[in-house]
């Protein structure tokens, strides 16, 4: 296991903004998408490196806001884009804004440890569905399936879903006919979509993009991978 991977995280989405004194002393804007007791991890349009200092401004509530001293212990460059998922450890001060921080990370999990994330698989794979199914209830999401677009579209609206993996070539309705219906009919901006294929055409990538999909995975993949990519758009 990743030291990415060792420690509970909260779900949750809050505003917040971020310095690195060795490339520049103004503040960036940022969303903080992973919160745990030892460290946070955000996304970031520079290139930071492991090691680096960055001072955190996090908005803890409307009104509020703490200051963080952390370091960076990991860095990844997302897909195709010029972004990078930052991962920062908290240099311990021992100061108030940091007992704040603790505070607030402990009522947020006490608020989502009895909630399950939901995932709908769709594809017309029986054996696929069958083994993703196992995968993902084992590790502890809820989890609907779907073997057409039609039906996939309905199970969306019916259970709200807080993931879609969402197969390319199916009947009725393929995957970026789904996508953009969620996206545009729906105007549904928020629940991620990761887009299976079994095709490695990169016109495919590009329009999976343009309708909505935040990652695109190619078959085979392994298991392992796609249960990293869901941990990281919704966090257990």
């Amino acid at each position: 296991m990743t030291e990415k991977r060792e420690h509970k995280r909260a779900d949750i989405d809050i505003s917040g903004r971020f310095k690195v004194p060795d490339i520049s002393e103004e503040f960036f804007e940022t969303t903080t998408i992973n919160l745990s007791p030892e460290g946070i991890c955000f996304r970031s349009g520079l290139k930071i490196s492991k090691g680096q200092e960055v001072h955190l401004a996090i908005q803890i509530k409307d009104e509020e806001e703490i200051f963080l001293m952390t370091k960076v212990v990991w860095a990844l460059k997302l897909d195709d884009f010029d972004l990078y998922r930052i991962g920062v450890k908290i240099v311990k001060s021992n100061s108030e804004d940091e007992k704040k921080f603790f505070d607030f990370f402990c009522q947020q999990t006490i608020v989502l440890s009895d909630q399950r994330k939901k995932i709908l698989i769709v594809d017309d794979e029986k054996d696929l569905v069958t083994l993703l199914n196992a995968h993902f209830e084992k590790a502890g999401y809820e989890t609907f399936t779907a073997s057409d677009g039609e039906e996939a579209y309905q199970k969306y609206l019916t259970e709200s879903p807080d993931l879609v993996i969402l197969d390319l070539k199916m009947p009725k309705l393929n995957g970026f006919e789904v996508c953009r219906k969620i996206r545009r009919e729906s105007k549904d901006e928020s629940t991620p979509i990761i887009m299976l294929t079994a095709l490695q055409d990169d016109a495919d990538r590009l329009v999976g993009k343009v309708v909505g999909a935040q990652k695109y995975m190619t078959k085979p993949f392994k298991i392992e991978e796609l249960l990293r990519e869901v941990e990281w758009l919704i966090p257990s």
